[in-house]
């Protein structure tokens, strides 16, 4: 049963868009600032949603991506270190739940890595 809430809320976080900017635009946008910065060669194909999330001032408007695959997710969360001094950040879109697990494991391994 919590699997199921957890999966209806990380859902929620990944649909819905009430923003003007067509999804192709956004998207050509994400793509285009990947290329530049060379964070990762991906193409529409590697996306599966991607959209801007509404704030009320209208203003630096949040985008969501979901990747069709680890691998370009990956390749990015590892590169985000190039993005430095751009004024955009890349995190995870999760649920408290979620996170606190991912930070859990993250300390593990941080553990693992120190001991080895």
């Amino acid at each position: 049963m919590m699997l199921s809430i957890q999966q209806t809320e990380q859902d929620q976080r990944n649909t819905g868009s009430n923003s003007n900017e067509p999804a192709t635009e956004t998207a050509t946008k994400v793509i285009n600032f990947f290329k530049e910065k060379k964070i990762a060669e991906c193409s529409m194909n590697d996306s599966d949603i991607v959209h801007r999330v509404t704030n009320r001032e209208n203003k630096n408007r949040e985008i969501i991506v979901k990747f069709l695959s680890s691998f370009t997710k990956d390749q990015i969360i590892r590169n985000r270190k190039l993005m430095k001094n751009s004024n955009v950040y890349l995190n995870e879109n999760l649920t408290k739940l979620n996170l606190q697990v991912l930070m859990c494991v993250k300390q593990k391994m941080m553990g693992e890595v120190k001991d080895a």
